[in-house]
């Protein structure tokens, strides 16, 4: 169903009338190889912030301003603890949006005691990641990858031959080992329908 919406044209990054975009719903479902999908397609995992000046539905459970950091993927996929997914999320953003990276980081660091039903090692490695993200250079062929693949657009996938690269360039480009392995099938669904919904706003840079 997603793979056929996507066919059909539906905009990857609209948001819906609670400020929530594809890639918020497939990581609030857990639906990992949903996201991945979302991801191989080219989604802007900072299109929420498109709508930083709009009051939703949800400001009013949040304290902060939209977008609100606890609908953040990167910050939801800390309930899943999964390490891998959240290495995945830094690698795939255009620019790492290195204030809410410290949100998290304090989040885990202070808000997860020991009396935490998170499992602490977990914790502790996640929150490296995320120090590591913080404090350390992003590698010069990963900032290329996030500005070709900005460049790319929707549907990188389709336009990567275009580029007079070796196809090892490509798939790197694209991603191929991390994304393009295992995709859902057409009759894979994301269970909640409002995934599409469309809320119009006016575009901005990321």
């Amino acid at each position: 169903m997603t793979t056929t919406l996507l066919e059909a044209g539906c905009n990857i990054d609209n948001v819906n009338g609670s400020g929530i975009t594809p890639v918020q719903v497939a990581v609030e479902e857990g639906n990992f190889r949903i996201l991945r999908l979302l991801l191989w397609w080219g989604c802007n995992l900072r299109a929420c912030e498109n709508i930083s000046y709009v009051i939703m539905k949800c400001c009013i459970q949040h304290r902060d301003r939209h977008p609100h950091a606890e609908l953040q993927p990167i910050f939801v996929i800390c309930k899943f603890q999964d390490v891998r997914l959240m290495k995945l999320l830094l690698q795939c953003y255009h620019q790492l949006p290195y204030n809410l990276i410290h949100a998290v980081h304090d989040v885990l660091t202070i808000g997860f005691g020991p009396n935490s039903m998170f499992n602490q090692r977990v914790n502790e490695e996640m929150v490296q990641i995320l120090r590591d993200a913080m404090t350390e250079a992003r590698p010069l062929k990963d900032l290329c990858r996030g500005a070709i693949r900005k460049a790319l657009g929707v549907r990188p996938f389709s336009k990567i031959d275009d580029l007079p690269v070796p196809n090892s360039m490509k798939n790197y480009i694209l991603m191929t080992e991390e994304l393009g392995k295992d995709l859902p099938q057409e009759d894979e669904i994301i269970e909640r329908d409002d995934m599409f919904e469309s809320y119009e706003v006016p575009p901005t840079e990321e």
